[in-house]
């Protein structure tokens, strides 16, 4: 859906009078049609450029970015420009596990 409703089925579940998830389940297939049917486009090239998943791509593995990081006893990491806090439990060291820091 991707904001491309911009407010549009909230609206029209309230001029409709729809109020219950019951009702709003039952109208979606009829909003998305009308939806689909008023701002829906062909594409400028109709070739299909999906391709199948192999046998040995993980896409866990390729969608994720990994970046080698030492936490620190404050169990603050940051990255990018933003700060995360890492969960403390009953693996988390509490105190720096090297003398003379």
């Amino acid at each position: 859906m991707n904001k491309t409703f911009q407010d549009r089925l909230v609206r029209e579940l309230r001029l409709r009078g729809i109020s219950t998830m019951e009702a709003g389940n039952a109208f979606l297939p009829k909003f998305m049609t009308d939806h689909n049917h008023r701002f829906g486009r062909l594409p400028r090239n109709p070739h299909d450029a999906d391709r199948l998943l192999q046998s040995d791509e993980d896409l866990a593995h390729l969608f994720a970015h990994q970046a080698g990081r030492k936490v620190p006893t404050t169990l603050v990491v940051h990255l990018q420009r933003m700060a995360f806090l890492v969960a403390s439990g009953p693996d988390t060291p509490t105190r720096c596990p090297w003398p003379g820091r």
